[in-house]
């Protein structure tokens, strides 16, 4: 490397907090149920990231169940600590129209600079709010830099599926595995 070429972590250490790693896998099965598994690793750069401590995952759950709920800070000094509690709350209180909406709020202990949060959660969707469709989007930018992005789209090889681009050119890769493809 050169002399003068700073690293990744140098380049943004002036952030509140960044974003080590979003992944995204979502699954979707032959009856267009799915279940996607978000995991993601987020370090507490300074004072004002403290809101990271409350992590709000929604879902509605006359159709959506959240599944294998993990979280654990690591301290500055390399201490691995669980999460304080979890809620399930109402985010609409007092509106019957949404009584379906829920947050689930994990509560994160010791968020101060230089603790980093890696959380996951697996959301199963038990059927298509439209039947037999599924559909996504993938936003690439982000407010909060962000160094690992990856997204996987696993389906069946019969499955109908279109990808658009809107002002960039990613293309996934794509892999056979038995009867499943994986989008990458």
């Amino acid at each position: 490397a050169h002399g003068n070429s700073i690293s990744w972590d140098e380049k943004y250490s002036d952030e509140v907090y960044t974003y080590l790693l979003i992944e995204r896998t979502i699954e979707i099965k032959r009856d267009w149920s799915s279940q996607e598994t978000t995991r993601i690793i987020c370090r507490v750069q300074k004072e004002g990231a403290k809101s990271l401590g409350e992590i709000p995952i929604d879902y509605d759950r006359s159709f959506q169940e959240l599944k294998n709920i993990k979280a654990v800070i690591t301290t500055p000094d390399g201490m691995k600590l669980s999460y304080k509690s979890i809620q399930d709350l109402n985010p609409y209180s007092g509106e019957p129209l949404y009584s379906d909406s829920r947050t689930k709020v994990i509560t994160m202990p010791n968020v101060i600079p230089g603790s980093i949060i890696d959380w996951r959660v697996t959301t199963v969707t038990k059927k298509p709010i439209i039947k037999d469709t599924f559909w996504d989007i993938l936003d690439f930018t982000s407010e909060t830099p962000v160094k690992s992005f990856t997204y996987k789209l696993i389906i069946y090889k019969n499955m109908p599926i279109k990808i658009m681009n809107h002002n960039m050119d990613v293309e996934p890769t794509i892999e056979a595995h038995g009867a499943k493809i994986i989008y990458t």
